[in-house]
């Protein structure tokens, strides 16, 4: 108690003589003094929590106060649950400190199991269910357990009601860390999905430990061989579920070669996405027959494009290395597999497009054939080849067109190919009614 709340007690006292009893006769409840060592919170209001002195009721599981004054003086005390009284004096509490606290003073048989591999491998099957609660006929050396060799600082916590192993929770202290990561907790209906064991993990947090998200990198685990040549391995919990293997034990690593994340109790070899770098199960490949690597679902739905390549195979590239052209994407190191190609020159230039959408003029430049400004020659001496409009002529007596540096003649003012006639009698007028026919 705080030397400024010492005084305000005696204070209290000196006002009311029934809290002098009620002091004499009891201590006050210990998580009071536990949700201020452990989470720094002060009461709402402490004159009135120290006038109440709360305390642990007869029957050991609940807390009992004093009201009022008036209650005290006639020697009469309330009873309620740990949690609502620490609610009702630590309003600004978290619910989850609220819990933690309260179930550190819940009726329970926490303690630490002996520190073997057979105590462990038997909490696991006689307790709460998980993926790790195998049959009756597996043999001790061969469940997955059996890697949590105490040498390496592993142990067990467990929650026992009467003779029932009702929580369990593996533990780690290795001398650099003092940590677990997920207790389990019978299910009322004695089946079905475990949750966590808040007794349990309270229990622990005041015995000293952390709980974490993942096992410590570095922290080791047994290499055991399985009858069938594979490494024995249990589920990883936790954010952390790979090993590397070492000279005579695995070691936890967030980048190891091994997956721990299997419920069938074996090692297997990882597959990280080359994108964000994670483990992944499902991996699409990038490149041409995958020999770039692979990624994830969620890096190829988000920074890769799925295209045709080489020799027209389907892969996956990043976004900015896909071409697309008419709604299909193409990667852009392959185009001429695909017969794609960029248009140099007319309104389209630097669009892509399919090959027979395109033509090539005399210069070798490449235009998409619907392009007004390039030009199918039919006659001349670029005859069957397409040249830029601005490069040719029309004659004025037949309508097609030449090429700019073939020869030609006027007439009254109109440009006719060198070869085209007009008889002698037609005249000038006639010469330009038949080109207006034209």
């Amino acid at each position: 108690m705080k030397p400024e709340h010492a005084q305000l007690l005696t204070r209290l006292i000196s006002e009311h003589p029934y809290l002098s009893r009620e002091v004499n006769r009891y201590s006050i409840h210990g998580a009071i003094e536990k949700i201020y060592t452990l989470h720094g919170l002060e009461p709402d209001n402490i004159e009135k929590l120290l006038l109440e002195w709360p305390h642990v009721s007869k029957d050991e599981a609940r807390i009992a106060f004093t009201q009022s004054p008036s209650h005290g003086e006639a020697d009469r005390q309330t009873v309620t649950t740990l949690g609502r009284y620490l609610t009702k004096c630590f309003p600004n509490a978290k619910s989850n400190v609220i819990r933690d606290v309260a179930a550190l003073y819940q009726v329970s048989g926490c303690s630490f199991t002996e520190r073997s591999v057979t105590a462990y491998v038997y909490a696991v099957q006689n307790g709460p269910a998980s993926c790790m609660k195998w049959g009756d006929s597996v043999s001790l050396d061969q469940h997955p357990y059996s890697v949590y060799d105490p040498k390496y600082g592993w142990h067990m916590a467990i929650n026992r009601m009467g003779d029932e192993i009702w929580g369990r929770c593996l533990c780690l202290d290795d001398g650099s860390h003092k940590v677990f990561v997920r207790s389990y907790h019978q299910p009322s209906s004695g089946q079905g999905y475990s949750n966590s064991d808040t007794v349990l993990e309270a229990w622990l947090c005041d015995q000293g430990y952390e709980h974490v998200d993942s096992w410590p990198e570095g922290a080791k685990v047994a290499l055991i061989s399985r009858h069938d040549g594979n490494y024995l391995m249990p589920y990883l919990d936790g954010r952390v579920q790979c090993v590397s293997r070492a000279d005579d034990c695995f070691v936890i690593e967030s980048r190891g070669e091994w997956g721990a994340s299997s419920t069938n109790g074996v090692t297997y070899e990882n597959e990280y996405c080359n994108c964000c770098d994670e483990v992944t199960t499902e991996t699409n490949g990038i490149g041409y027959n995958g020999s770039h690597g692979s990624v994830c679902d969620h890096c190829a739905d988000r920074h890769y494009t799925y295209v045709l390549g080489c020799h027209g195979q389907a892969y996956y590239i990043r976004n900015e290395d896909a071409i697309e052209v008419s709604g299909e994407y193409y990667d852009s190191d392959y185009l001429d597999d695909n017969k794609i190609v960029l248009v140099t020159r007319g309104a389209d230039k630097d669009t892509y497009f399919h090959l027979d959408e395109t033509v090539l003029d005399i210069h070798g430049e490449v235009w998409c054939k619907t392009d007004a400004d390039i030009v199918l020659l039919q006659h001349g001496s670029h005859e069957g080849s397409f040249v830029p409009r601005e490069e040719t002529w029309q004659c004025d007596g037949t309508g097609f067109h030449y090429f700019d540096e073939d020869e030609s003649k006027v007439i009254d003012g109109k440009k006719y190919h060198f070869d085209f006639e007009l008889s002698d009698e037609v005249s000038t007028q006639s010469a330009e009614v038949f080109n207006e026919i034209k």
